[in-house]
């Protein structure tokens, strides 16, 4: 009976795994919607992506009651055009669509670290005839009044994200150093971790009988410190994570995957001679990921 009962639970373990652990799926889900109120002829850059070093996709629906162009444009450039519409025409655009009502908009964009906008162009000018993204002319024949109509253009924004058996990962602290110690004139380091989530965290606790600094900086800084201690206000002073003057305290700091390997440093404010035997405690906790901590490569790298 014992043999059958443990049987019967290892398949249902086993029929309940994959509801478990399945792949995450991605697609495009709808982010927000805007409508846009345009006059003939007018120019908006109603939305800014960053594609940064490896480039993303661009996805957005839109609906226009009368033709309107839609680009993409460094923002540098758009920024420049703003302030002076003669250089409209010298704008370098990517994956321009012409003449449109109705459309699902995409665009691969570049890597760059220079943001983009998304442009929109209502082609009717009062004339008669009708300009392009690009600045050709064609003639139109709009009524008088088409050309005195305004244009709603309604514009829905996507973002690629999971869809299905979406986890978000789980975090638990763990210790990372714990000591008690003399103090003396020598910095101490301890090294941490490279991020491998954005908004990972470090905890800091200490009591000390003399006053400290503490501070979290690049690990590449903090070996250089050693042998150009003249570096250490720069350094300090480049920090987003730092105490003063400290003798008990408990702070936290975050951190994104961007910023690498960073290293927290310890050092007595006071300058000179020291005290003897004065003691420090300190203890460091890292927010550890401990479940659906693998995220699936996604096929797109979409840009918001």
């Amino acid at each position: 009976m014992k043999t059958k009962i443990i049987t019967a639970l290892g398949l249902l373990f086993v029929l309940a795994l994959p509801s478990v652990a399945q792949e995450m799926k991605y697609g495009w889900v709808r982010a927000n919607g805007q409508t846009y109120l345009f006059n003939p002829g007018d120019y908006k850059a109603p939305h800014s992506y960053r594609p940064g070093n490896y480039g993303g996709n661009v996805q957005v629906d839109l609906s226009a009651q009368r033709p309107v162009t839609v680009a993409i444009a460094q923002e540098s450039e758009w920024a420049r055009v703003s302030e002076n519409p003669t250089l409209i025409s010298g704008i370098q655009y990517w994956c321009t669509q012409e003449h449109v009502v109705t459309t699902s908009y995409t665009c691969d964009l570049p890597p760059s670290e220079t943001p983009m906008v998304l442009v929109i162009h209502d082609e009717r000018v009062l004339t008669g005839t009708v300009v392009d993204g690009v600045g050709r002319i064609w003639r139109g024949a709009h009524t008088a009044a088409t050309l005195t109509a305004s244009n709603n253009v309604q514009v829905t924004y996507y973002k690629w994200a999971c869809t299905e058996n979406c986890f978000s990962p789980e975090f638990k602290w763990s210790r990372v150093a714990k000591e008690k110690y003399e103090v003396t004139t020598i910095m101490k380091v301890y090294g941490l971790s490279a991020p491998e989530f954005d908004g990972e965290q470090l905890n800091v606790k200490i009591k000390s009988q003399v006053p400290l600094l503490l501070a979290v900086v690049p690990s590449s800084l903090a070996n250089q410190l050693y042998a150009k201690p003249e570096m250490l206000q720069n350094a300090v002073a480049g920090s987003q994570c730092q105490q003063r003057g400290v003798q008990t305290l408990t702070f936290g700091c975050s951190f994104k995957v961007s910023d690498g390997p960073q290293s927290l440093i310890v050092l007595a404010e006071q300058t000179g001679s020291l005290p003897k035997h004065k003691k420090a405690e300190i203890e460091l906790q890292a927010s550890r990921c401990v479940a659906y901590c693998v995220l699936p490569t996604v096929s797109k790298n979409s840009v918001e």
